[in-house]
Order: C-alpha cells, then sequence, then structure tokens
C-alpha cells in the first residue's frame, strides 16, 4: 500500500497497493462445464473477500489517518473558527445572562 501526493502543491492524494490471497476448495465436476462453474464462484467468492478486505480494512484506517495528520491551517479556515466560536460565546451569554452572585 502506497500512498503519495498527485503534484507538491496540490492536497489530492493517491493511493495505490497490491495485495495476493488464494484459496483451495474440493468440488465435485462431472464435465468441464461443471469445472468452469466451479471456477467461476471460486473467483467471485475471492474478489467479494478483497473488495470487502480492501473497503474495510486498507481505506478506511488510510481515511482516519489521513484525518489525524492533516490539520487545516489556512488562514481563512481560523478566522472562521474563531468567528464561529466568538458567535457561539455571544449567544449563549445572551442566553443566560449575566453571572449572578450568590452567598451562601
Amino acid at each position: 500500500l502506497s500512498l503519495s501526493p498527485s503534484t507538491p502543491s496540490d492536497a489530492s492524494m493517491t493511493i495505490s497497493g497490491s495485495i495476493t490471497r488464494q484459496s483451495e476448495q474440493t468440488c465435485v465436476a462431472s464435465d468441464m462445464h461443471a469445472h468452469l462453474a466451479n471456477m467461476g464462484r471460486m473467483v467471485e467468492e475471492m474478489e467479494i473477500k478483497q473488495r470487502n478486505s480492501l473497503g474495510d480494512v486498507y481505506f478506511s484506517r488510510t481515511k482516519e489517518i489521513l484525518n489525524l495528520v492533516r490539520t487545516p491551517s489556512s488562514a481563512s479556515y481560523l478566522a472562521e473558527c474563531a468567528s464561529a466560536q466568538s458567535a457561539l460565546a455571544s449567544d449563549l451569554k445572551a442566553k443566560l445572562g449575566p453571572p449572578s452572585t450568590t452567598a451562601i
């Protein structure tokens, strides 16, 4: 499995890899047509296993790692976050009112 940027300045990534699996199964084959049907079924079953394995393990794990590694650091994004944080804080202060001081 390899992961590399498409271009040095681009945020998109190219992922590629290679995997090999094998399986053995004993089937009844009375003639050549039955043999081909058995082989076709085995190939399809292995293809499904490969796709599920890639989707579940490799792609989801790679996505998880990339999301942990990448941090949005653009100035516009940081400004947008600060603005949203300020708006949320002022809305909460308006709804809750000033802090009350009560003597116990």
